[in-house]
């Protein structure tokens, strides 16, 4: 079983791989910190089938490719349930919603939430993810008046 200490770094694994979409950090330094080097990703496409990217290069050449359109986004991950692990590797189920702003609109935003599973092994470098798979639920467009800079805390 994983100690307590293990489902913490594993957690915070998650959210440096989302800090790093985020950042549009797609360089091979950040990617091989999250990354094993056959790790599989398999992202989901409205355009198409899913896209099954192997290895480190892959997978980072296809987020950037992906977020060239992205002005900014902003993901949250939480609900990590830890299934099948052992001292050296874990299944992992959480949620995640992500908020993104095309260079194409400056008025629409897009929310899309879903889960994600993934597998982590622990290696001589510390834990990196093995294989990831989103699932996303639901998508919104929305229609932001940027002219109104309002916000509100409630």
């Amino acid at each position: 079983m994983l100690d307590t200490n293990a489902k913490l770094e594993i957690m915070e694994l998650f959210s440096k791989y989302l800090m790093y979409v985020d950042e549009k950090k797609f360089d091979a330094a950040s990617f091989a910190k999250i990354f094993t080097e056959n790790a599989e990703v398999i992202i989901p496409s409205k355009a198409k089938l899913e896209r099954v990217c192997k290895g480190i290069k892959e997978i980072r050449d296809n987020h950037a490719v992906l977020f060239m359109e992205v002005k900014f986004s902003h993901h949250f991950s939480g609900d990590f349930i830890f299934t099948c692990n052992s001292e050296t590797s874990a299944e992992v189920r959480c949620n995640l919603a992500g908020f993104y702003r095309s260079f194409n609109s400056d008025n629409e935003a897009t929310i899309s939430t879903g889960i994600v599973n993934f597998s982590a092994i622990n290696t001589s470098d510390g834990w990196r993810i093995q294989g990831m798979q989103r699932k996303d639920k639901f998508a919104y467009n929305l229609d932001i008046n940027t002219q109104n800079q309002e916000v509100f805390i409630l």
